[in-house]
């Protein structure tokens, strides 16, 4: 078995420049997160897609104002 690591070039600030190594390991358990967020972005798009069909006409007249006014009547 042979270990491959994964080299990534990082800027730490303006003038220097650094790099990071990756096992294998951590290089998966990167893209399982990566894999899991766009899942989850995905789930989360369906969602308000579904919420947005089902608001009534007066609800996508709100103005940003008017919801930032509704909010602070209820607290």
């Amino acid at each position: 078995m042979s270990l491959k690591l994964f080299r990534k070039s990082t800027k730490l600030t303006r003038f220097f420049s650094g790099k990071f190594l990756l096992s294998p390991a951590d290089m998966q358990e990167l893209m399982d997160v990566r894999k899991n967020r766009e899942k989850n972005v995905a789930d989360f798009q369906a969602f308000f897609a579904v919420s947005d069909a089902l608001l009534k006409p007066a609800a996508n007249a709100l103005t940003d104002a008017d919801v930032v006014r509704l909010v602070n009547e209820v607290r």
